[in-house]
């Protein structure tokens, strides 16, 4: 019995009690309503039990004071609207976070959309240069054989010109030639008819003297 009467003590004191549904109550210096009271306790507040009589119990608050409290306005757990309260906090934080979280949500669901556009261009962008590119290099292929044509043909050209030029200074030397030679024979007529006047010129004068 001693050994019990012993423990209660200690079993009392870590045991928690709330005060009720009731908005305050009165924390006095005695267990009667004769004691001066020392403080208002409202509703919710946790406190730890120092001793328990019939009606009464000495208790201690948060702040450290300790006092006599009613056992009526006890009880072992949250009272309701303590925890309806919390309940109040903790659903209006869950709904702004849901609401933190959509709009984070709608955000990267604006960018994901936004950066899937950009890739869709770039993939056009990458598509229209790698075209480009196919055709760049078709078109260097064929601007090489055209180039190599345009050698041959420059080249064909030059002889050509070179051949033409040839010709034209052999027809212009044949041509001089035979100016020369028209002109020799010309001036070779000419001398013989010079000749043939100058002889016979003489005859028509004999001819008129007889």
């Amino acid at each position: 019995m001693s050994i019990i009467l012993f423990l209660l003590p200690m079993t009392l004191y870590a045991e928690t009690k709330y005060v009720s549904e009731v908005r305050e109550i009165t924390l006095r210096t005695g267990p009667g309503a004769e004691y001066k009271i020392i403080a208002m306790v409202r509703t919710g507040t946790p406190m730890t039990v120092l001793e328990q009589a019939d009606s009464w119990t000495h208790v201690q608050v948060e702040d450290g004071k300790d006092g006599w409290v009613l056992n009526q306005f006890l009880q072992n757990k949250v009272p309701d609207s303590i925890e309806l309260e919390k309940l109040k906090k903790t659903h209006a934080a869950l709904v702004l976070e849901a609401e933190t979280l959509r709009k984070n949500n709608q955000d990267l669901s604006e960018k994901v959309d936004k950066l899937t556009a950009d890739l869709t261009q770039r993939q056009n962008e990458f598509e229209s240069a790698n075209n480009a590119y196919e055709t760049l290099k078709k078109e260097s292929a064929s601007f090489l054989e055209l180039q190599a044509d345009l050698k041959k043909t420059s080249e064909s050209l030059r002889e050509q010109k070179e051949k033409a030029d040839r010709l034209e200074n052999e027809l212009s030397s044949l041509y001089n030639d035979k100016r020369l030679k028209w002109f020799g024979l010309g001036a070779g007529v000419l001398f013989v008819g010079i000749m043939i006047g100058f002889i016979t010129k003489p005859q028509r004068r004999r001819s008129a003297l007889l």
